[in-house]
């Protein structure tokens, strides 16, 4: 019996592997690059310390602290307005 189910593939290009990033950072709160590393090996991209830290510095990702105090990776202004909002957003629908 042959098992179907694809592979999970490594990016072919430095782009697709620093878009897979930017990408992590825009729909997660990611708080660590530890923690970054592991959403991309879940998705089959194993990426070093080093190289993760020379492409989070090439896409301009800063720390930004939200507004419930956690301290987070954010790409540019739109991501941090975003991810104050979904704070503030899950705060009210408590």
């Amino acid at each position: 019996m042959t098992d179907h189910t694809p592979a999970l593939q490594r990016p072919a290009t430095r782009t697709a592997r620093l878009s897979a990033i930017e990408q992590a950072l825009l729909t997660r709160i990611v708080t660590s690059q530890s923690q970054l590393s592991q959403i991309l090996a879940d998705q089959g991209i194993e990426v070093t310390q080093a190289t993760l830290s020379r492409d989070l510095d090439e896409i301009h990702a800063t720390k930004t602290r939200l507004a419930d105090g956690t301290v987070a990776y954010a790409v540019g202004n739109r991501l941090k307005k975003a991810a104050a909002f979904r704070v503030v957003d899950a705060e009210h629908e408590v």
